[in-house]
């Protein structure tokens, strides 16, 4: 008797050890179940200066988001197909480069590395997106017919400060063309009709735009047929976003396959 109860223990224990393996098991098997996480998009601070139509209505803060314009809304449908979203803040031309240079934002959002020399070095570049001029702005009662650097030379030239205008820059520095800067493109009309300078700096797409938007009279106005330089506007990129560089590129691509760019620059720029 003792020994068949002794037989019936073991067994029990034996029935236990093995429950207790298979809960444990179980438990783990459970353990190792992950629900799938919600991707969130990415996010990109990109900042923007004052340049209609391209951007539109920025207030000059970095706490204020830009989100008007014809980049404005291309960059509304990359997001929506890369799953990107792009803090765009609107700030002055001088502390764009700052942000660039301390990575506080990633993407500078319309550019060109000609306006950088050596400095591009240090950045990417997006393949081309829109095509401008710079031009020569005078009045049409005394109007300047640029050809050459030559043409400003002993001249005042009003420009936006912080802006960069290629070979003229050089000439800005040594003194054979005298600079009249302003910090609102604005101001430069008004101090052409008053003879302050004798021309200033524009942009054939830019200047105009701004003008009807601030309803602006600019009849006394006459832009230079020959252009002071001729560009594409691309991304500025911080070297260590590449994934963003090849998806916007594979945007600018497709947009401009399926008409998609070529159908923003129409609806801004016809009127």
């Amino acid at each position: 008797m003792k020994r068949v109860l002794l037989i019936l223990i073991i067994i029990m224990t034996l029935l236990n050890c093995r429950k207790n393996q298979i809960e444990k098991k179980t438990i783990n098997l459970n353990d190792k179940i992950r629900t799938p996480d919600i991707s969130s998009p990415q996010k990109i601070t990109m900042v923007f200066g004052d340049y209609p139509p391209y951007y539109i209505g920025g207030i000059l803060d970095e706490n204020t988001q830009i989100t008007k314009g014809m980049f404005v809304e291309f960059l509304y449908e990359f997001e929506k197909q890369f799953d990107y979203e792009i803090i765009k803040i609107c700030v002055p031309r001088k502390r764009i480069d700052l942000m660039m240079e301390t990575g506080k934002a990633q993407v500078f959002s319309l550019t060109n590395p000609l306006f950088l020399g050596s400095e591009a070095e240090k950045y990417l570049f997006t393949e081309p997106i829109f095509y401008t001029k710079d031009v020569v702005v005078s009045l049409k009662e005394n109007p300047l017919n640029y050809e050459k650097p030559e043409d400003l030379f002993g001249k005042k030239i009003g420009k936006v400060s912080g802006m960069r205008y290629g070979e003229l820059d050089q000439y800005f520095a040594n003194g054979k063309i005298t600079p009249v800067d302003v910090t609102n493109e604005m101001a430069l009309p008004e101090m052409l009709k008053r003879k302050r300078i004798d021309a200033y700096l524009g942009n054939s797409t830019v200047s105009p735009y701004k003008y009807k938007l601030e309803n602006y009279d600019y009849s006394h106005l006459y832009f230079a047929e020959k252009p002071l330089i001729e560009f594409a506007l691309m991304c500025q990129i911080n070297k260590g976003e590449t994934q963003f560089l090849k998806d916007m590129n594979d945007f600018i691509r497709t947009s401009k396959s399926n008409s998609f760019l070529q159908g923003l620059v129409d609806k801004y720029t016809k009127h």
